[in-house]
């Protein structure tokens, strides 16, 4: 059972990425031996064509474009593509306790007739975006993966915040993490479930509280001892900000200080070329939402472990 419940966080360590500000919930319940690790890239393809609304917006006109929104509380406002290359490693160096690195570069482009800034004129614009910084401490418990986390994020350039092409939000915060997984071993034992829970506090910005909470939940399994996979689903909100239905148009700071609500749902695979090296591809979709964009991604990665002791 141990062999099983290492390994998703070999696989899941590198399937999602994403521009958002919400913490990685995935994998964060095991920690591996002392002395393991992982190197992982990852390339990801996101596209937003609706903006959510926090009510209902169907056949509305917007005036200054002319587009017709709708259905429900989707607004069309053009096209958003963002593709980001995060680079991320993970270390163990005493007995149940990983730290971990992440960082992103982000390049995206709009098209549509309602620009938020200069740089939504249809070309690609390049940031190197966040840096990510974490530990967990695995607790001594036999039959559940029971983990507290913390993660800091913080940017690392100053960045363009504002418009559809924003690279990120430009703030700093600290997530608090409680994470649980378990193999469902004896009934089956190459299946495993995770649930998470994250406080995340964020730095103000224009007098809005931006903290909010994040919630993860999945399950996964192993088919080869190379291949596996796993569906996921998540779900933030944050406790205060803007509420996109009523802030003025000309205020540039309706997207960084956005009263965010969503949810998503994700399906990932990890094929095991050696016993080093690893490959996976991940799709995430927004199903429901306020004051956020609808975004859907796809995302490729490859990964270099290395460990004290080659794995059985």
């Amino acid at each position: 059972m141990r062999r099983v419940s290492a390994r998703p966080w070999i696989l899941l360590a590198f399937t999602v990425f994403s521009i958002s500000s919400a913490p990685k919930a995935y994998a964060q319940a095991w920690v591996p031996d002392v002395g393991d690790g992982t190197l992982a890239l990852s390339m990801q393809y996101t596209r937003v064509m609706k903006h959510l609304l926090s009510e209902n917006v169907d056949q509305r006109v917007d005036p200054t474009s002319g587009y017709v929104l709708g259905p429900g509380n989707q607004a069309y406002y053009g096209d958003i593509i963002a593709m980001t290359n995060t680079i991320s490693g993970e270390y163990v160096p005493l007995r149940r306790l990983a730290v971990s690195g992440e960082m992103a570069f982000i390049a995206s482009r709009y098209d549509g007739r309602l620009p938020e800034s200069p740089l939504d004129d249809g070309s690609y614009h390049a940031d190197l975006q966040d840096m990510v910084l974490g530990a967990r401490y695995m607790l001594p418990i036999r039959t559940l993966a029971l983990t507290p986390s913390v993660d800091v994020r913080f940017p690392l350039t100053d960045y363009n915040r504002f418009g559809h092409v924003a690279a990120g939000t430009g703030l700093t915060s600290v997530s608090l993490g409680l994470n649980a997984g378990r193999s469902l071993d004896p009934i089956a034992p190459l299946v495993y479930v995770f649930l998470s829970y994250a406080r995340v506090i964020v730095e103000d910005s224009d007098g809005y509280s931006l903290d909010g909470n994040h919630f993860a939940c999945g399950a996964g399994m192993f088919f080869t001892r190379a291949l596996s996979a796993q569906g996921n689903f998540e779900y933030s909100d944050t406790m205060d900000g803007m509420d996109w239905q009523w802030a003025n148009a000309d205020d540039i700071h309706r997207n960084v200080a956005a009263r965010a609500l969503f949810r998503r749902v994700g399906l990932s695979a990890g094929y095991s070329l050696t016993h080093r090296l690893g490959l996976a591809m991940s799709w995430q979709s927004t199903i429901s939402g306020a004051n956020v964009h609808a975004t859907h991604s796809g995302a490729l990665g490859v990964s270099y472990g290395f460990w004290r002791k080659r794995p059985l």
